[in-house]
């Protein structure tokens, strides 16, 4: 299907897939059909906040923690497909390392059940200016955090449960199951 078939579709069915609502495929990957916000340029919860166009991406190699550990054992996972899109730096997945790292199921579990939401940049580049803006700001990390500084960089809900809800209401949801790489035998969690 096109974007706009799926756009349509999603919105004929009665879907509607809310900014950071994700997609468990049971295997360890969460996907974002929308894309995840990992950080825009809203006022964060210190009082600063970056100056998206000038943020530089290239140096950021992927990796997941948990809570801001640079060790190898809280490495949980790696994103797909890294982007900025509008005001905002997004991802469009993690997949955890859970056959590898116990820390990594650990994570991959807290945050499909929703106990943790929240994910959070590493960066380093000049100070913010006297107004509080981070420009040139280099992303090198990102981790899952039980409070994250910027609120838009948290988990929403999972688009799985509104599949599996309009397959309960007799709904033909292959077509959704196929775009968003769902198993035909969802169940509602």
């Amino acid at each position: 299907l096109k974007e706009g078939c799926v756009y349509m579709k999603k919105h004929h069915m009665g879907l509607h897939i809310d900014k950071n609502s994700f997609i468990d495929d049971g295997e360890g990957t969460l996907t974002f059909p929308n894309g995840l916000v990992i950080t825009d340029d809203t006022v964060q919860k210190n009082g600063t906040r970056y100056d998206i166009p000038s943020m530089v991406l290239d140096e950021y190699k992927g990796q997941v923690t948990a809570d801001h550990v640079d060790m190898l054992q809280a490495v949980i996972g790696k994103v797909t497909n890294i982007a900025k899109k509008a005001n905002a730096v997004v991802i469009d997945g993690i997949q955890f390392a859970v056959k590898e790292n116990a820390l990594a199921k650990l994570a991959y579990d807290l945050i499909k059940k929703r106990f943790v939401t929240d994910f959070s940049i590493e960066s380093y580049g000049p100070p913010p200016d006297e107004d509080g803006v981070y420009y040139g700001a280099r992303l090198i990390g990102l981790s899952a955090v039980v409070v994250g500084n910027n609120n838009t960089a948290s988990v929403n809900k999972e688009v799985t449960n509104s599949i599996a809800q309009a397959k309960k209401q007799g709904l033909d949801t292959s077509e959704l199951e196929k775009v968003f790489k769902t198993k035909n035998n969802t169940k509602d969690k």
